[in-house]
């Protein structure tokens, strides 16, 4: 019976666990979540640093956030090589300011359908 391409699949399938492990190896479960969680914000204020929108208040989290991300060139490297090469202090201040940061932009409804499901 000939190859229906199964074995391709299952050996793509078998390379991206072995890629995943390898990650976890060399940085760490934890490691990986901060840098994704990195991501998601940098992708957001970049969407709400849009020329003409104005915040409602400039915080301390609101000046941070949009600083670091206004660093970032999205056209020369992706958001999670941006994330890596900040420090370990910039990124954690960065992840810090970022739940203020997400709490003065979003909806208060959406908040507290947020907290009553958690």
């Amino acid at each position: 019976m000939p190859d229906a391409g199964f074995g391709a699949a299952a050996y793509r399938g078998e390379q991206r666990t072995n890629k995943a492990l390898a990650e976890i190896a060399d940085h760490g479960l934890a490691d990986l979540m901060r840098r994704d969680a990195a991501v998601r914000v940098l992708v957001l204020a970049r969407g709400l640093a849009l020329p003409g929108f104005v915040p409602d208040a400039e915080t301390a989290a609101e000046t941070l956030v949009r600083g670091v991300a206004e660093g970032w060139d999205p056209v020369a490297i992706t958001a999670a090589e941006y994330a890596d090469s900040l420090g370990v202090a910039a990124l954690d201040a960065f992840l810090l300011a970022s739940r203020a940061w997400a709490a003065a932009h979003a909806p208060a409804s959406v908040i507290m359908t947020q907290a009553k499901a958690a």
